[in-house]
């Protein structure tokens, strides 16, 4: 298994630079039968570089998370909990981190998430710091 950076899976999916979007795609498709490790971390940063960067809707970006999770070769730790905090991310409220990171916290009995941010307020699993 080879596992791969944020900058990577960015240029495949944006394109925005020609020479490295081809590059990439062809270095994931090269690697794809060695399964290829996307890192919760390199979620987190594709997702935030997508949304801050390239302005991408979250429904956008809830698709490109759907297709990682379902190409072959795509291999994402936990991946239970990266699907939950992908189907709570396309509700609409929060960030995808702040769901991962709710998600990991209650698999290993760490709940509620203590936040500031009043998006959460009120969601299951959350705990508004006061």
């Amino acid at each position: 298994m080879i596992a791969v950076d944020t900058n990577v899976l960015v240029r495949a999916i944006v394109d925005d630079d020609k020479a490295q979007g081809a590059a990439a795609r062809r270095w994931m498709t090269a690697h794809q039968s060695r399964g290829i490790l996307v890192d919760h971390v390199v979620l987190v940063e594709l997702v935030w570089v997508l949304r801050a960067r390239y302005r991408r809707p979250r429904a956008e970006i809830a698709r490109v998370l759907e297709l990682l999770l379902g190409t072959g070769g795509i291999v994402i730790p936990d991946e239970p909990a990266v699907r939950a905090a992908l189907a709570a991310f396309k509700s609409g409220r929060g960030d995808f981190a702040d769901h991962l990171i709710r998600e990991r916290g209650s698999a290993h009995g760490f709940t509620p998430l203590a936040t500031f941010d009043e998006g959460l307020h009120g969601l299951k699993g959350f705990a508004k710091v006061r």
